[in-house]
């Protein structure tokens, strides 16, 4: 009897429109990744997607976004019923694409007032469209988990969990984060129902699924600043950004203090249009990328791709990707080895080229977005893989 061959696994990317960009850095993954099959759900109006204009392609991520997409809740729901899908990837800020199964009967008569008062807005088409994101999908997302594993992806920057993230972490299968804190408690930290030591208990059972991913980076993105490496790095150190932190304040006051008292070549901008900032860091022989608004920040990534090693003030988050680096690339936070590790590297070539080369492996092995989003579906299906 002859062996059925083995197929692709079928990924459901169910997304709404309230993270655009970090949706298209799934949506690319998935398409560029050639170990499964995906289809998108649900088609959303173009203005929602404006964001995409601020990625390195948006034209490419606009693609991404509307390829293999599902037409409407009829379709989806048969194909829910066909058993079409092996897993759902869920990208949905604060439970939107829910919110209608959530409603009573007043609630959803309400909303369907909302939106004909917004019929003379719209074409046909468009009001039709708008009409379908707004609703939804047609399951909720538990009767979806009973049918399928479901995947939650959170790019999200912030630590805590919003009322409808804690519903879809508790109706999930898996829950994917970046800027994870090392104390998962902390992600209901932020409205802790009480009494909290009860609360505990009940939440302990759940945070076994939860599971980091890197931010990362688009693939073409990266491979494309590779080829604008330069021949020769005349710049030693390299930051720029502004001060949206105290962390920066205070990497760019010890800069500006060494640049006073040595000879190095130390280069300190407030902002710059992309195409200078890459050129600047590919001359860079070291790219300080210090927290702002999260520790995890795309200065990592591109350093790395312009072939400059990124300098790093220890994580404040659980960021296991990072974990097996080379210690030298983390600076304390308390700045106590801040200038002695910079001097390290900038006294031994060879030692900061192994580094590099020892980063690069990791990010294009792991950190990819194609990657991350192997590593999140192959870890949801049972397969092995690794950080």
């Amino acid at each position: 009897m002859s062996q059925q061959p083995q197929r692709n696994p079928r990924i459901l990317f169910l997304r709404s429109c309230t993270q655009p960009t970090f949706a298209a850095f799934v949506a690319g993954g998935l398409h560029r990744s050639t170990t499964f099959d995906f289809m998108q759900y649900p088609p959303a109006p173009r203005e929602k997607w404006e964001k995409l204009e601020k990625l390195y392609d948006p034209a490419a991520a606009w693609e991404d976004v509307n390829r293999n997409l599902i037409s409407g809740r009829r379709e989806l729901r048969k194909m829910f019923e066909e058993g079409c899908f092996d897993l759902v990837l869920l990208m949905d800020y604060d439970a939107r694409l829910f919110r209608f199964q959530n409603m009573g009967v007043l609630q959803k008569a309400r909303n369907w007032l909302g939106q004909w008062n917004n019929f003379l807005q719209y074409s046909n088409a468009e009001f039709s469209q708008e009409t379908e994101y707004m609703q939804g999908v047609p399951l909720a997302l538990a009767e979806i988990r009973s049918r399928v594993p479901v995947a939650a992806v959170d790019f999200n920057d912030w630590t805590c969990l919003t009322p409808g993230d804690q519903k879809i972490l508790q109706d999930s299968s898996f829950y994917f984060k970046r800027e994870l804190p090392f104390n998962r408690y902390f992600l209901y930290y932020q409205k802790r129902p009480a009494p909290w030591s009860e609360w505990r208990k009940k939440l302990s059972q759940g945070l076994d699924k939860v599971h980091n991913i890197p931010l990362g980076i688009e693939d073409e993105k990266y491979f494309q600043l590779k080829k604008q490496r330069a021949e020769t790095q005349d710049i030693d150190i390299f930051f720029c950004g502004e001060a949206t932190s105290t962390p920066r304040l205070k990497a760019v006051q010890i800069l500006q203090e060494m640049a006073a008292s040595t000879s190095l070549n130390i280069v300190i901008d407030e902002k710059l249009p992309f195409e200078e900032y890459c050129e600047k860091t590919a001359r860079s022989r070291i790219t300080l990328s210090v927290s702002g608004g999260g520790w995890d920040c795309f200065r990592h990534y591109e350093a790395v791709a312009l072939g400059s090693v990124p300098f790093i003030d220890r994580p404040t988050v659980d960021a296991a990707w990072w974990q097996h680096l080379p210690a030298d690339i983390f600076f304390e936070n308390t700045f106590e080895n801040f200038r002695d590790l910079l001097e390290k590297l900038l006294n031994n070539e060879q030692r900061r080229e192994t580094y590099l080369d020892q980063i690069e492996k990791q990010v294009e092995a792991h950190m990819l977005h194609s990657k991350i989003v192997e590593y999140i579906v192959h870890t949801s299906l049972g397969k092995s893989t690794g950080v």
